[in-house]
């Protein structure tokens, strides 16, 4: 497939005009980097050395396109973990994400440590998240008030703040169901109350009406992830016991799958006007690229602990390396000098991923019809 943004597809369109996306198939994630091949250039006409990673994302300059993320098991309930990816950004030039700032808010002992982080890192372009429910009123939950969001903002001096499209996670858990009326009002109040960027995270994508919507809010940059990435998230909270185990494991059975594959979701969101960065499962420098290719400007990653197990800094510093590299590697293979001349690289997708990303953009053509 070619990656150019007015080439057409084939996809099928069925009787009502409807695009004729793929089937999802619940019994087990769906494809992603491995269904995409970068066309090579063997004659590239640059050297490997200077390959420039260098960016600028939401008014800040990067060393590369990252956004390095704690996974479940590092949220801010654990900064020594915590401290130790935060160091890396530092040390790699990348965006950084405190990740969940609820257990701030409920233990000032966490806040203190996490202020503890900021101080030891203030160069980096620090970043934390808080899901949409706690920012609207719950039958279970205690509503956070923007006064207090802001103050938690301006003492960690954060430099952005991620709001957690959560409806998901809650319908699968909660004893009453995902409430999530009144979220455009949110955006639009913390938008206007904050003076650092919101940034919207979706797991299951978002369509470029609802973005619309939101930029018209304030929202600065969107993160979208994908079906597999929630097939994650499902496997990980899973309940142990009792009837609510029960109604999970018969929703995740139901709804596995459930939303556009990552690569279908950075497609889909291409010169939408701001910056769209990648939440899809991200485990090398080359599906680094690739999400680049289709329309990424940042990528989430997950360093040593989603995969091996290790929290030290020489995991964590090789995960860096590793990455670094890959990246610079994948970029030189295919003849990109840079980031700007990176989405001008042609790609082949085969399979369900091809189906995904023609149905992709026939809904990207049909909004600029």
């Amino acid at each position: 497939m070619n990656n150019d943004p007015d080439a057409v597809h084939s996809t099928a369109v069925d009787e009502a005009g409807g695009v004729n996306v793929p089937k999802q198939r619940p019994a087990r994630a769906l494809p992603i980097w491995e269904q995409i091949t970068l066309m090579p250039n063997p004659l590239p006409e640059i050297d490997e050395s200077h390959v420039d990673l260098r960016c600028r994302v939401l008014s800040h300059n990067l060393s590369m396109p990252v956004m390095i993320e704690p996974d479940g098991s590092r949220s801010s309930a654990r900064p020594v973990a915590l401290g130790r990816l935060a160091a890396a950004a530092d040390r790699h030039g990348t965006m950084f994400s405190l990740g969940d700032l609820q257990p701030a808010f409920d233990k000032p002992s966490v806040h203190g440590e996490l202020k503890t982080i900021r101080d030891s890192h203030r160069n980096v372009v620090m970043f934390a998240e808080l899901p949409a429910s706690r920012l609207i009123p719950q039958p279970d939950t205690p509503r956070l008030e923007l006064a207090q969001v802001q103050q938690a903002v301006t003492d960690l001096r954060l430099n952005g703040l991620l709001i957690n499209l959560n409806g998901i996670q809650q319908s699968f858990k909660s004893r009453y169901g995902a409430t999530s009326a009144g979220s455009l009002q949110m955006l639009d109040e913390l938008c206007d109350t904050l003076e650092v960027p919101v940034i919207v995270r979706s797991l299951t994508g978002i369509p470029r009406n609802i973005c619309r919507l939101m930029i018209e809010r304030g929202v600065r940059a969107v993160m979208v992830g994908g079906a597999e990435v929630v097939d994650d998230w499902l496997r990980e909270n899973r309940p142990s016991q009792g009837e609510l185990a029960e109604r999970y494991r018969h929703k995740h059975e139901t709804f596995a799958g459930w939303g556009l594959p990552t690569v279908a979701a950075l497609r889909m969101l291409k010169g939408i006007g701001i910056p769209v960065i990648s939440d899809g499962r991200i485990d090398t420098g080359l599906d680094a690229t690739k999400a680049m290719i289709l329309g990424a400007d940042l990528v989430g990653v997950k360093l040593a602990g989603s995969r091996s197990g290790e929290d030290s800094d020489e995991a964590i510093e090789r995960d860096m390396i590793n990455l670094t590299a890959d990246f610079r590697s994948a970029m030189f293979l295919s003849g990109a000098a840079n980031l700007v001349t990176l989405p001008q690289i042609p790609f082949v997708a085969v399979s369900e991923t091809r189906e995904w990303l023609e149905a992709a953009e026939i809904m990207w053509k049909q909004d600029h019809a």
